[in-house]
């Protein structure tokens, strides 16, 4: 009986094998993967959706567990029950079933979801320290819009994620003058909820400039570029990124334009939300879908 919990809890169809239903117990494997992979690729939309995809998980694994413990205990009634026999098919078949669960998590992990931790305050106050967010991955050029939050690898050190918002797409002309940003010689307000830290301007510096780096960004190179930077024209399939946070931030202004090849997700709600000040969640934010804009 303890085998069977066992073998439901890591993964229900080995348990069904075990109990002699070799052709039920590759045939649920299979369903279960299915399951799994549409579970994870709905995740995405909302978090509504997130919680009812774990009870229905939930409820699968507990309908599972209690056909198996049935099973177990008629298969032991028998005078030779098969839970003495075939531990090479089950062997077999668990390594086979773990195989295809464990594929299964790399096509999710590349192509749906994944999760991330806002480790600094420099999208406050759409974003906090804390915050725990899902978002989509597999993003192409298409896919991104003016204003959607995006995880990018950091152009100075691939292993760095960083998140920002993007406020210029490839081909549109953007500059900055005393903190106002301008994007096709249009003035752009700050993201709802956003302001200014500091009333102080850095000076204009037009004695710096554009310097294309290794991954074919252009990088305004001078101590001024905080709250004034002359205009540029974005490459195309890179995107101009800037914090809600601008005065305390560190984004296109200081590292150029981001490649699409360097973005590896596309933020979408906050599925848990912890202030480690106050030691507390915050309750308020769980659910919370980041709007574009």
């Amino acid at each position: 009986m303890l085998v069977t919990i066992l073998l439901t809890l890591i993964c229900p169809a080995t348990a069904i094998i075990y109990n002699g239903k070799l052709r039920s117990g590759i045939i649920v494997a299979f369903v279960l993967m299915l399951i799994e992979l549409l579970v994870y690729a709905l995740l995405g939309i909302s978090f509504f959706i997130l919680l009812l995809g774990i009870l229905f998980l939930a409820a699968i694994l507990f309908f599972f567990m209690v056909v198996n413990i049935r099973s177990t205990v008629r298969v032991n009634e028998h005078p030779i029950p098969f839970v003495k026999k075939g531990w090479l098919w089950i062997i077999g078949v668990f390594i086979g079933i773990n195989l295809l669960c464990w594929m299964g998590n790399i096509v999710i992990e590349q192509y749906t979801i994944k999760a991330y931790k806002v480790p600094t305050g420099s999208m406050e106050p759409a974003l906090l320290p804390g915050d725990y967010l899902m978002a989509g991955s597999g993003v192409k050029t298409s896919d991104i819009l003016r204003g959607d939050i995006i995880i990018f690898q950091y152009p100075g050190d691939r292993s760095q994620k960083y998140l920002k918002r993007v406020v210029a797409l490839g081909g549109d002309k953007v500059r900055i003058e005393d903190k106002q940003l301008y994007i096709n010689d249009e003035k752009t307000p700050l993201p709802f909820g956003a302001t200014l830290a500091d009333s102080h301007c850095y000076p204009h510096s037009y004695q710096g400039n554009w310097v294309k780096g290794e991954d074919g960004t252009n990088i305004w190179l001078t101590t001024g570029s905080r709250d004034n930077m002359p205009e540029t024209i974005i490459p195309l399939d890179q995107f101009f990124v800037l914090g809600d946070n601008r005065d305390n931030s560190v984004d296109s202004r200081n590292f150029g334009s981001v490649d699409i090849d360097m973005v590896v997700g596309k933020a979408k709600f906050i599925h848990f939300s912890w202030d480690s000040k106050a030691n507390s969640i915050r309750w308020a934010r769980i659910g919370k879908r980041l709007q574009e804009g």
